[in-house]
């Protein structure tokens, strides 16, 4: 996780760790402030950053403590994420007033191994899944900024990508259940959405459930699907969505529910 520090300052400059059982928080400390997204492949950390219209990669080596640290100009970006011990980066680049998207696919060393334009298709959000096949994203924004339901699955072997349509209002987050997807349908600037998608493998969409509940957190914790925000955590059966416990929360107007941590089975 990052902490960013207090107010719009974004000044600490390090990532942490939570050690499910014990709860004990380790330190990893960065270059830069204002960090903005991380992953972890093996002993590595790496953490990005975006200051002065330039990004920033860096990678901290837990064993050897020494970090390496990559420059993209004029370049935001907005994610990356670990797969089969490859880092995937997603980014947005303004080129004569017109945005285009990009994935890297790099090695763990921050070389490039791959690059794809995604600029035809629009920008992913931040929400993944994963089989062992294939990451799949959501993607609810075009490159010029309209509204657009889809996801983009990656194949973990070739890096070839497959753009799938699908019905769901703004979809946000993904979770592979046997063999359909289940997405929400949420928009987080206007913190609005209580609908859940089922579709199949192929976009085709099997149901929808209004759950008449902000969708402001969701998790998958075995067979229930675990929903928070500022009013309550909502208990649901994965299979018939059926409420399954409620839980309010207190929660004071200065404070908001940022991440649900699962531990265990």
């Amino acid at each position: 996780m990052i902490p960013q520090g207090l107010g719009n300052n974004k000044s600490t400059k390090k990532v942490i760790s939570l050690n499910k059982n014990t709860f004990e928080i380790s330190e990893y400390p960065f270059s830069n402030i204002a960090l903005n997204h991380m992953a972890v492949i093996n002993k590595y950390v790496y953490a990005v950053n975006t200051m002065n219209g330039s990004s920033y990669i860096e990678r901290y080596d837990k064993e050897s403590h020494k970090n390496i640290i990559k420059e993209y100009k004029e370049t935001y970006i907005y994610g990356i994420f670990p797969m089969s011990e490859k880092l995937l980066a997603f980014s947005i680049t303004a080129d004569k007033g017109l945005d285009s998207c990009t994935l890297r696919v790099m090695d763990k060393d921050l070389n490039i191994v791959k690059e794809i334009s995604l600029t035809k298709f629009g920008r992913t959000t931040e929400m993944y899944c994963e089989d062992d096949s294939y990451m799949y994203f959501t993607m609810q924004i075009s490159t010029d900024d309209k509204p657009i339901s889809k996801i983009l699955s990656i194949d973990k072997r070739n890096y070839d990508i497959k753009v799938i349509d699908i019905q769901a209002e703004q979809p946000s987050d993904i979770f592979k259940y046997e063999d359909k997807f289940l997405i929400t349908n949420y928009n987080p600037v206007e913190v609005k959405g209580t609908k859940v998608s089922v579709v199949d493998e192929e976009g085709r969409l099997y149901k929808d459930i209004e759950l008449n509940n902000e969708l402001s957190l969701t998790q998958i914790y075995g067979k229930y699907l675990v929903v928070a925000n500022l009013q309550k955590l909502s208990l649901y059966d994965i299979n018939t969505f059926e409420l399954k416990r409620e839980v309010k929360l207190d929660i004071d107007s200065e404070s908001y529910v940022s991440a649900i941590i699962i531990r265990g089975n």
